[in-house]
């Protein structure tokens, strides 16, 4: 393969590379630009082991226009290609020996001295290349912040690149080992590539006529796989299923909605949140084309917990109608709620709603408080909504609970602050929420209750019973009608 025709080659790979890249908001801004450059710099090294010409001076350029055009594409400004062409050749003229005489001595390797060629020149190409990304990085920074570096702090910059790079980088820059290296990078971005073919298989399935059988089978799968990549990204920014399920059922909109969550996850100061609520943490986001996010944080983590869309068609409504009407319901009684409370408790991600009039010692018991403990450890929000109106046959019932409530507040409010919300109310209502897995609601009182001793009827077992149920969009309402403390 020729020269010019190995460079085409690795040019276009290298863009296959970086379109991905670029996009994949779930690597920090920083790290990006930082593997842009690397990429940029590893695929010149590669491109000089083979024979170039000396008087070819400037063949490695393309690919250094490249590496620069996706530099600004992960900035978020867009230019043409022929500006980022003419930055390129400014910068090569400013940097020096950077990249120009990193033309002259592989020429003279490649002519003169062809038996040290390929070993030699590729950290002199690698680490030239990557002293001239990390300029442009900073030049492409600071026009954004309508500011204009000196010829001399591009220069000092550039060779600050270069000599961080040389001591530092630890790469084996035999062709095996950068080949090696390409590899790693590629599978870096395999993941990205993977969600890409998610989104367009879901944007292809939305244009047919959707029907259940359709939703099911193509639609969900696909909701899925978003909502893996959102758990696993972004761990500090909890999107509720409700809120990321009903973006995307607009493909177009969930690039948007992710750059943001990035930024809340990776640099909150760069995000376009604006406070609602400083007191209670209470935060909302407009996105122009997708609509109003509603956020409140917990320690570190930030909850997407609502969202209203920007147009709701006919479509949306029907597709809306689907997605929550694929639920399940079921009868529980006595001992299986009890069982069903614990396992909220231990396995709770975000948050427990737990509305029961009465309190009780054997129910709340040491096991129970040791899990609530632990959940709020790991950030869920313990909500609990109790009491009920006081008669002489429940007076003493009252002062338990009343007790129970004191205690609580003196062993969680003091340590976990907002984690732990306890409200007195007149109830006789009983319900449990656990994210936005599934509700309970029914007899059972939860925290006064254990559904395993013995009672007074005549039948020997005290019979409670509740509808289990993963209906979403009826728990986001029992949560919003309840849980507004």
């Amino acid at each position: 393969m020729s020269i010019k025709a190995t460079v085409q080659s690795k040019t276009y790979e290298l863009k296959q590379f970086l379109d991905l890249l670029a996009r994949d908001f779930s690597i920090p801004l920083e790290k990006r630009l930082q593997l842009i450059i690397h990429a940029g710099a590893l695929i010149c090294a590669i491109v000089a082991v083979q024979p170039i010409p000396f008087a070819d001076l400037f063949i490695l350029t393309p690919i250094q226009v490249v590496m620069v055009v996706y530099l600004n594409r992960a900035l978020g400004q867009p230019s043409k290609e022929n500006e980022i062409q003419e930055l390129v050749v400014y910068l090569i003229g400013v940097v020096g020996w950077g990249v120009l005489a990193q033309q002259v001595i592989l020429g003279l390797y490649k002519t003169i001295l062809p038996f040290l060629g390929g070993v030699t020149t590729i950290p002199l190409v690698y680490i030239a290349t990557y002293g001239l990304g990390f300029a442009a990085k900073t030049v492409l920074e600071a026009r954004i912040r309508d500011r204009t570096l000196t010829k001399e702090e591009i220069k000092r910059i550039a060779e600050e690149a270069r000599k961080q790079v040389r001591e530092e980088s630890g790469l084996d820059f035999t062709p095996s080992g950068l080949r090696r290296e390409w590899d790693k990078l590629q599978q870096r971005v395999a993941k990205m590539k993977e969600y890409e073919e998610t989104i367009a298989r879901l944007e292809q399935v939305l244009q047919q006529p959707v029907d259940t059988t359709l939703f099911v089978r193509d639609i969900v799968p696909q909701l899925m796989n978003i909502r893996t990549r959102f758990h696993e990204s972004y761990p500090n920014v909890h999107v509720r299923d409700h809120v990321l399920f009903l973006i995307s059922l607009h493909p177009e909109q969930i690039k948007i909605f992710e750059e943001q969550i990035s930024q809340i996850q990776h640099d909150v100061k760069r995000s376009m949140m604006t406070t609602v609520n400083e007191q209670l943490t209470l935060f909302q986001l407009e996105l122009k084309g997708v609509g109003m996010l509603y956020i409140y944080r917990v320690n570190d983590t930030y909850h997407v917990h609502s969202y209203e869309a920007e147009e709701r068609g006919d479509e949306y409504e029907y597709l809306h109608q689907l997605l929550f009407q694929q639920h399940k319901m079921k009868h529980l009684k006595d001992k299986e709620i009890r069982e069903m409370l614990e396992l909220a408790v231990h396995e709770a991600k975000t948050e427990i709603s737990i509305v029961s009039p009465w309190m009780g010692e054997k129910a709340v018991n040491d096991f129970l408080l040791r899990g609530f403990e632990q959940a709020m450890k790991r950030g869920v929000v313990i909500r609990i909504l109790y009491g009920i109106g006081s008669s002489q046959k429940s007076d003493a019932k009252r002062k338990e609970t009343e007790a129970i409530a004191e205690h609580l507040k003196k062993r969680f409010a003091q340590y976990y602050g907002t984690l732990f919300r306890l409200n007195p109310t007149n109830t006789h209502y009983k319900l449990l929420i656990c994210d936005d897995r599934f509700y309970l609601e029914g007899s059972f009182n939860y925290l006064s209750f254990r559904g395993d001793y013995k009672g007074d009827s005549a039948l020997g077992l005290r019979g409670e019973g509740a509808t289990w149920s993963d209906n979403t969009e009826l728990l986001l309402e029992l949560r919003r009608r309840y849980f507004h403390f």
